[in-house]
């Protein structure tokens, strides 16, 4: 009978290093934390407007939400050990035996220096994940219930202008053909 070997076993105590996305809210770029847009309607009239950019509900608060990673070590007791056939997974009493968690060695570590160590990695690949899935962007359009207006206008800007771009060029190209 073979002899299943782990790194941890039931009662140690271990250290979890994790990389996640952390909701900060900053200042509106748009209407730089006011609140409030001047406008100038086309017959010349000013008026004050609630900025549509960080409009969340019915009010604006001169905030939007900004994203980014941070790292964070936790300190967790093993409670069960099982296996797959990707090897040992660990449940911890802190997330819940039977029906929490699972971990797997690599998120593990013996130490709290160990998993400090880890952090920066983590931190370095999760923010270019995000990036490259545009994670900022893809919540303003999506909603967090900030700034979907805005970006519905600003998506309508750009169509609009690649539409006059390419009605500019077929303008261009008959009057040379003239």
């Amino acid at each position: 009978m073979a002899t299943l070997t782990t790194k941890f076993n039931a009662g140690d105590t271990v250290f979890q290093a994790e990389a996640f996305a952390d909701r900060n809210l900053i200042q509106c770029p748009d209407c730089l934390g006011e609140a409030r847009w001047k406008v100038i309607l086309p017959n010349g009239v000013e008026d004050v407007i609630e900025c549509p950019s960080c409009k969340n509900g019915y009010w604006s608060c001169g905030k939007i939400s900004e994203y980014g990673v941070r790292g964070e070590v936790r300190t967790l007791t093993i409670g069960r050990v099982t296996y797959d056939d990707e090897g040992p997974q660990y449940m911890c009493e802190e997330t819940g035996i039977g029906s929490g968690r699972l971990y797997r060695e690599k998120d593990l570590f013996a130490t709290e220096r160990e998993a400090h160590d880890a952090l920066p990695a983590m931190i370095a690949e999760k923010t270019k994940e995000y990036a490259e899935r545009g994670l900022n962007e893809y919540i303003r359009k999506k909603g967090d219930g900030v700034g979907n207006m805005t970006a519905y206008y600003r998506k309508e800007i750009r169509d609009a202008k690649k539409k006059l771009e390419a009605a500019q060029k077929q303008l261009d190209r008959i009057r040379g053909g003239a």
